[in-house]
């Protein structure tokens, strides 16, 4: 990555890493999975224990797919930067 000093929840940073959750987005998942959490337990799923909520996906979450970049060559030429490799 060409932008690693970026600091968090910079432009520059949320534009590098979309990935990322910035700390209040992660708070609101937080609360409404919580607030999912309540309103079942006040179901009868709830006082049966089953169906439980699913929770909100994380970016860091195995079941999302994970991104991928560019290697650093093909980024160096769509820059015009001068590369060592011939071709």
């Amino acid at each position: 990555m060409i932008i690693r000093q970026a600091p968090p929840g910079s432009a520059l940073d949320r534009h590098a890493r979309p990935e990322q959750w910035s700390n209040h987005i992660e708070l609101l998942a937080q609360l409404v999975d919580t607030t999912r959490w309540l309103q079942w337990s006040k179901t009868e799923d709830g006082s049966k224990n089953q169906n439980h909520p699913k929770p909100t996906p994380r970016p860091d979450d195995p079941a999302r797919p994970e991104s991928k970049g560019i290697p650093m060559h093909e980024a160096a030429k769509a820059l015009g930067w001068a590369t060592t490799e011939s071709g």
